[in-house]
């Protein structure tokens, strides 16, 4: 979409922020894209970038905020309720972090009224932001690989 197939509705000072700005004449023999409009780069060109840039932000973050971070600390809240080995009378005798030295709690701990420790929340909280920034990137390559493949096929 160039500035001469912008949309009405949109004020002219905005076009710059969703346009490319710089059309130039197809070439005579174009090697590919022949059905193609042909740009030229200049300092409008910028509002389009920062544009870009903004949308993914909000994307990203809507993923992150939205997908990612709820999925993962469902994942990792269950998987933390099941590694727990907690006895009838409320002792643990399985430690989640895996350093278990044959000592049971004394049912006033933590795995007695079935929360989390502080190190156990910080722990989780840290794979879960983890998680929710490679999701981003798995989403955002995947997308991309399968546009190209589209693109190229098409």
């Amino acid at each position: 979409m160039n500035s001469q197939q912008a949309p009405d509705w949109l004020p002219s000072f905005l076009v710059p922020f969703v346009t490319l700005s710089y059309p130039t004449p197809t070439p005579a023999v174009p090697d590919s894209f022949y059905n193609s409009q042909y740009y030229r780069t200049g300092p409008l060109d910028v509002y389009l970038i920062v544009s870009c840039i903004a949308v993914m932000a909000a994307l990203r973050d809507a993923m992150r905020l939205g997908l990612m971070e709820p999925f993962a600390r469902w994942k990792l809240t269950r998987d933390l309720e099941q590694s727990r080995d907690i006895n009838i009378d409320g002792k643990a005798s399985k430690l989640v972090s895996g350093v278990g030295n044959g000592h049971s709690l004394n049912g006033h701990g933590v795995y007695g009224n079935g929360l989390a420790t502080r190190k156990e929340d910080r722990k989780m909280h840290r794979k879960v932001l983890r998680f929710a920034e490679q999701g981003w990137s798995v989403i955002y390559y995947t997308f991309s690989w399968c546009f190209g493949l589209v693109r190229l096929l098409i």
